[in-house]
């Protein structure tokens, strides 16, 4: 057992050395908005970009190269797993969450709350929703059960303001 547990240390503290010192450094040097970045405009899952390319979830979810400032390229994305997953945090972390993003994320956690079971405020999603508005400081906002933003720009504006950089949230 004891070796087991040596090995599986190795092995973590070897991904930790890839990380820090070949990946976080590359992904680093590159600037966000310019080299990569998150598509910004709106739209389903895979839905036509302006060129006419039908768009992957992981371009709508993940960073993409840039060929200029705010311009994302027609259709490439990094191949490697650890880059575009790095470069994506950066990404999310500088830009924020977008609306379709926060939209998306609290009609998840809406449907995950209807199929979880025990006292409301014990929920896991219940919990999850109430720890993203208490790390974005407003109290003000509607619990999850009671909140409507597909319903109401308003609320989903609101929602976005405070949420939109919440660690918490994009992570």
């Amino acid at each position: 057992n004891f070796g087991k547990v040596v090995s599986g240390g190795l092995i973590l503290f070897k991904l930790a050395h890839r990380y820090l010192h070949k990946f976080l450094p590359h992904c680093l040097k590159k600037v966000n908005s310019v080299s990569h970045g998150l598509i910004r405009s709106g739209g389903s899952r895979a839905s036509k970009s302006e060129n006419g390319y039908l768009e992957s979830a992981t371009r709508r979810y993940m960073s993409v190269p840039y060929v200029g400032k705010d311009v994302p390229s027609a259709a490439s994305e990094y191949s490697h797993p650890d880059i575009l997953i790095l470069l994506s945090l950066v990404a999310y972390h500088h830009g924020g969450l977008r609306k379709e993003d926060v939209l998306e994320l609290v009609m998840m956690l809406k449907e995950k709350l209807k199929f979880q079971q025990g006292a409301l405020r014990e929920r896991e999603a219940y919990r999850i929703f109430d720890r993203i508005l208490s790390i974005g400081g407003h109290h003000h906002i509607l619990p999850l059960h009671i909140i409507q933003p597909a319903e109401d720009p308003t609320i989903l504006d609101e929602l976005w303001h405070t949420i939109k950089y919440n660690p918490f949230a994009i992570s």
